[in-house]
């Protein structure tokens, strides 16, 4: 049975980028659950690779990504744009496994054509969402 599986790395800094486009996703910018005594909940690949963790509270994060962005999730948002994409994942598949923002299953058993049509179909219903 054909599978598709759509990931979104760093789902939660797309959302706050959607939300404000000076958001930068190619920097060091850390998405945290609050700004007093917080935790990071995700972090750009800069920021990783300065030693930035998800878990981590922000001081922490912070000592090792001294100039790192701090942006605030906003978990209402994160799900009406998660399911705005899986919304529009339907036109390529209606079978759909949610396995949690940023992450889904597409079956691709009786839908028409190949692995590559598939693949464009399923980039289509998403290039809304960059």
């Amino acid at each position: 049975m054909p599978i598709i599986c759509v990931l979104a790395p760093a789902f939660r800094l797309g959302v706050a980028h959607l939300a404000d486009p000076g958001v930068p996703v190619a920097g060091a910018v850390l998405v945290a659950d609050k700004l007093e005594r917080g935790r990071v909940i995700e972090c750009s690949a800069v920021a990783s690779a300065l030693g930035a963790r998800p878990g981590m509270t922000l001081v922490q994060a912070q000592a090792v990504a001294r100039d790192a962005r701090v942006v605030l999730d906003d978990p209402r948002r994160d799900a009406e744009v998660w399911q705005a994409m899986l919304d529009a994942l339907d036109a390529a598949s209606p079978l759909i496994d949610d396995a949690g923002l940023g992450c889904a299953y597409l079956e691709m058993q009786g839908i028409e054509g190949d692995a590559v049509g598939w693949l464009a179909a399923v980039r289509g219903a998403l290039a809304a969402f960059d």
